[in-house]
């Protein structure tokens, strides 16, 4: 479940989940909970819950208390320095606590190692995920590999390579900060 910005991570924790661990997964807003899958949670389905501390964490947490109500494992993620949640959920990663806006960076690591280690305690291969493509292919030309289509997409993105390279070294104290928090837990 997410809320807002943190919707589509939802759905990219599911297709994780999909792909590397062969679970079924569906991720929904939390605020359409109430309208079908509320009826599916019971306690044999895991709940996977983003809820950085934003504007709508209140709403987050009333839906986390809808899903405990119903006896369901609920594994949340969390900002730095909740309290709340700890006491309620079943299992607790947290994230450093940051701008709402940058906080679907800082969801999305975790999702995709909840589902790699999912897969590994299932025994299933999760470095390469069976029937997944590794690119893209047009017709017979590999887009990945092909000069003129990477000359067109760095022109498109308009940013020059030394402020891409300038926001990726800004994000790496963040990103070992994050890690080593995440490693700790689990």
């Amino acid at each position: 479940l997410g809320r807002g910005i943190n919707f589509p991570i939802a759905l990219e924790g599911a297709l994780k989940l999909k792909e590397v661990s062969y679970i079924h997964a569906e991720g929904y807003a939390a605020g359409e909970m109430k309208h079908g899958p509320i009826a599916l949670i019971d306690k044999d389905m895991p709940v996977v819950v983003l809820a950085p501390k934003d504007r709508l964490y209140e709403k987050t947490v009333s839906n986390l208390m809808e899903v405990k109500a119903r006896h369901a494992p609920v594994i949340a993620f969390v900002a730095e320095g909740e309290r709340e949640l700890g006491k309620t959920a079943d299992a607790v990663f947290t994230i450093p606590d940051t701008h709402p806006l940058l906080s679907p960076i800082l969801f999305t690591i975790p999702l995709q190692l909840l589902a790699y280690h999912i897969a590994v305690l299932r025994g299933a291969e999760g470095d390469q995920p069976r029937n997944l493509a590794r690119s893209v292919t047009v017709g017979s030309q590999d887009v990945e590999n092909d000069p003129q289509h990477r000359s067109r997409l760095r022109k498109n993105l308009n940013v020059p390579r030394r402020v891409r390279l300038r926001f990726c070294l800004c994000l790496r104290p963040c990103w070992t900060t994050f890690l080593s928090i995440l490693h700790r837990s689990i």
